[in-house]
């Protein structure tokens, strides 16, 4: 008896899914959507998958003995905003391993060629000066690579202007003329 009720619960749950019950959300170019698609008109095309146009960036990595970064190249889509190529750019640092885990962006903003990154309060405890240096180069190199209009880096802290990560000074930001 026990088995029948568990395989008739199965079996609904099954149904459900496959015929999509509750309401459906997902991300659009312009924002969410409820997942509601108004119907086509008549003689209408089905439309086209539109790819996103892929481009090179450069990632900076820390090495592996922890002395500098390396160069490391690969593809992502391409971001006609720079406020949302540098987010893309940090995510992939950090799959990269180059920034530490509870290390978040909470925002990013580019304005007449300053890029200002706001992180969460993580950034503040980063073992060691070592790994904050590495941290540090490996976004500002990455940031300057692929964001050609931007001059300048300024960090904020939790939307707060800070003087310093733990140790490394960020009151003055960072220029593109130290990265070259």
């Amino acid at each position: 008896m026990k088995k029948m009720t568990m395989l008739a619960v199965l079996l609904t749950g099954v149904t459900l899914l496959s015929v999509g019950c509750g309401t459906n959300t997902k991300e659009t170019g312009e924002g969410v959507s409820n997942g509601t698609t108004p119907a086509p008109s008549q003689g209408s095309q089905p439309k086209q998958e539109v790819r996103a146009v892929q481009i090179e960036v450069k990632l900076y990595i820390p090495n592996a003995d922890a002395t500098g970064v390396t160069e490391e190249k690969t593809k992502i889509a391409e971001e006609p905003l720079d406020a949302k190529k540098a987010q893309a750019l940090f995510d992939l640092l950090k799959k990269k391993g180059a920034v530490p885990e509870p290390v978040l962006v909470k925002g990013a903003v580019v304005e007449g060629g300053e890029l200002k990154i706001d992180f969460n309060s993580a950034v503040t405890n980063l073992q060691g000066a070592a790994t904050e240096t590495l941290f540090v180069e490996a976004v500002n190199r990455t940031m300057f690579a692929n964001l050609p209009k931007v001059n300048k880096i300024q960090y904020t802290i939790e939307g707060k202007a800070e003087k310093a990560l733990t140790s490394l000074s960020i009151a003055d930001g960072f220029n593109r003329t130290d990265y070259k």
